[in-house]
C-alpha cells in the first residue's frame, strides 16, 4: 500500500449495533445519545446490510438541504472521496449512494430518450428517411448492390412493409406465435417509426437491466479485492458512485452533442479512464501498477457482462414487455 492510500475497511465503530455511547463517526463530537447533538447524524451502524441500505432511500427523499453541491462537487471533482466518506462513517454532508445513483440514472435515460427520439423525429421528417424513398424500401437493394442469398435455414425472415412475408422457425411453436406477432407489429410501422419502438423499448428495460447488474459489478469488485477482506456492502456503495458518475458525465455528453459540441467526447472519455483509476487508488490504496492492471480486468470483465446479459435480456423485453 502506498503513502497516504490507508485502508478504509477499518472504519471506526465497524461491528458495532449500539453506538449511542461512542463519538460521532462524522465530527466526533464525544456526547452520546442516539442522534449526535451537534450535526445531528444518526448514530447507527452504517455498514449493516443492504436492506438498510434500501430504506436510506425513503429517509433522503425529502431532505437534501445542502447536501446536492458538497456530494456533487466530491463526486466530480474528488475521485472515491464519496466512497471513503460513507465506509469511514461521515454519511450526514453528502446525499446517500442508492439516491444519487437513481437520480443520475435517471436523468441519462430521460435527456436519452428525449434527445434520441427527437433525433430520430428529425430523420424521420427527411426525404430519405420517409417511406418509399429509395433509402428506405428495405428489402430492395438498391442497384449495384449485392442481392443476398435467401437461406431456408435462417430462423427468422422477413421483409418490410404491411404485406410482408415472415417466415419464422425457432423450433418453438410458442417463441414463432409470439415473434411473429412482435415483427408483423414493427413492418405495419415506417422504417423509423419501427425504429422509434424499439428505442422505446430499450428506455424502458434497459435502465432494470444495468440495475439488476450492480450486485453483480460490486461481486466482481470483491472477487479481485479479495485479500483486503472487505464487506460486500463496502463494493457496492463503490459501484453506486462510480455508476452515479458515469451517469452525470453521459447525461452532459448527451447534452452537448445536442448542441454541436461533439469535440468533448474524446477528452471526456479519457477523463473517464483517469477518474477511475484515481477513484480505484483512494478507496483500495494499492500501487500504481495494481490499480492499472485491475482497471483492465474490470473494465473487460464489465463489458464482457453487459453484452452477455443485454441481448438476452432485450429479446425477453421485447418479447414479453409488449
Amino acid at each position: 500500500m502506498t503513502p497516504g492510500h490507508e485502508e478504509v475497511g477499518s472504519a471506526p465503530g465497524r461491528g458495532r449495533t449500539d453506538l449511542s455511547q461512542a463519538p460521532c463517526l462524522n465530527c466526533g463530537d464525544p456526547r452520546q445519545g442516539a442522534f449526535c447533538p451537534r450535526c445531528g447524524q444518526r448514530k447507527a451502524q452504517v455498514l449493516g446490510s443492504v436492506r438498510q441500505l434500501m430504506q436510506e432511500v425513503v429517509a433522503d427523499q425529502f431532505n437534501l438541504d445542502g447536501r446536492l453541491p458538497r456530494t456533487l462537487m466530491s463526486l466530480f471533482f474528488r475521485p472515491g472521496r464519496l466512497t471513503r466518506e460513507y465506509l469511514e462513517g461521515r454519511v450526514a454532508p453528502y446525499v446517500r449512494p442508492f439516491r444519487l445513483y437513481l437520480f443520475s440514472s435517471i436523468l441519462f435515460f430521460i435527456l436519452l430518450g428525449a434527445l434520441g427520439l427527437q433525433g430520430l423525429n428529425e430523420l424521420s421528417l427527411a426525404p430519405e428517411g420517409r417511406a418509399g424513398s429509395p433509402a428506405s424500401e428495405m428489402g430492395e437493394p438498391e442497384a449495384g448492390e449485392p442481392q443476398m442469398a435467401e437461406t431456408e435455414t435462417a430462423p427468422v425472415q422477413w421483409g418490410w412493409g404491411p404485406d410482408a412475408d415472415i417466415r419464422i422457425n425457432t423450433g418453438s411453436s410458442f417463441l414463432d406465435s409470439l415473434l411473429r406477432e412482435r415483427l408483423d407489429r414493427l413492418t405495419r410501422l415506417e422504417p423509423v417509426e419501427a425504429l422509434q419502438e424499439v428505442v422505446r423499448v430499450l428506455l424502458r428495460y434497459v435502465p432494470t437491466l444495468l440495475f439488476l447488474l450492480l450486485p453483480v459489478f460490486a461481486g466482481l469488485f470483491a472477487l479481485l479485492y479479495v485479500r483486503q477482506r472487505r464487506f460486500y456492502l463496502e463494493h457496492f456503495i463503490f459501484v453506486l458512485h462510480i455508476h452515479a458518475f458515469l451517469f452525470s458525465v453521459f447525461s452532459f455528453l448527451l447534452v452537448m452533442s445536442a448542441l454541436g459540441q461533439e469535440w468533448l467526447v474524446g477528452p471526456l472519455q479519457l477523463g473517464i479512464w483517469i477518474y477511475l483509476f484515481l477513484a480505484l487508488r483512494r478507496v483500495y490504496g494499492q500501487s500504481r501498477r495494481k490499480t492499472a492492471v485491475k482497471l483492465i480486468l474490470i473494465s473487460l470483465a464489465y463489458l464482457m457482462i453487459l453484452s452477455s446479459a443485454l441481448p438476452p435480456f432485450l429479446v425477453i423485453s421485447f418479447l414479453f414487455g409488449g
